[in-house]
C-alpha cells in the first residue's frame, strides 16, 4: 500500500476500460472511476492521490474494498472484515457486503464476531477445534445454536 489510493484501487483493473484504451492507460478514466468508488465507500478524506498508508485503518479497508469493486468479481472472501474499524466504517462495510449480494456476488464471510454472523449470513458453518460442528441455514442461525455448537454442547 505504499502508493496512493488511486493507484491501489486501479491496480487490478489496469487492462480494462475505463482504466485503459487498448494498450494505453486512460488516466482520466482511471481518475473518474477511482473517485466514484472512493465516494461510494465514503473514503475520508476523499483524496485519492494521498498515500494509502496515510489513511486510518478503516479507510485503508475501504481502499481494499474499492480495489475489489474496480472490476467484475463473482466471489468475495472476507476474513474479519470489521476488526479494528470504527462504527461508521463498520456500517459502510456491511452496506458494501449487502450490495455485493444483491448484485449477485457470492460472499464468504469468516468472522469471530457473532452479531456479524447472525445478521449478515443466510448459511453458517460452525467450526470447533478445526472440526466442522454444524451447518445452519436461515432461521436456524441463532445465537443459542451457534454458541451451542461452538462450545460443544448440543444446540437447542
Amino acid at each position: 500500500m505504499a502508493r496512493g489510493a488511486r493507484e491501489n484501487i486501479a491496480l487490478p483493473s489496469l487492462a480494462q476500460a475505463p482504466f485503459s484504451k487498448g494498450p494505453v492507460l486512460d488516466r482520466r478514466g482511471e481518475r473518474v472511476r477511482t473517485t466514484e468508488l472512493a465516494t461510494r465507500l465514503r473514503l475520508t478524506p476523499l483524496k485519492i492521490e494521498r498515500a494509502a498508508e496515510q489513511f486510518s485503518g478503516g479507510n485503508q479497508q475501504k481502499i481494499l474494498l474499492a480495489k475489489a469493486l474496480s472490476r467484475e468479481v463473482r466471489l468475495f472472501a472476507f476474513d474479519e472484515p470489521t476488526v479494528g474499524v470504527d462504527v461508521g466504517t463498520r456500517v459502510s462495510i456491511y452496506g458494501f457486503i449487502r450490495d455485493l449480494c444483491e448484485n449477485g456476488a457470492a460472499v464468504l464471510l469468516i468472522s469471530s464476531d457473532l452479531p456479524e454472523i447472525l445478521h449478515l449470513t443466510n448459511r453458517a458453518y460452525v467450526m470447533h477445534r478445526g472440526t466442522l460442528r454444524a451447518e445452519l441455514q436461515g432461521s436456524e442461525i441463532t445465537e443459542d445454536r451457534v454458541l451451542g455448537y461452538f462450545f460443544e454442547r448440543e444446540a437447542a
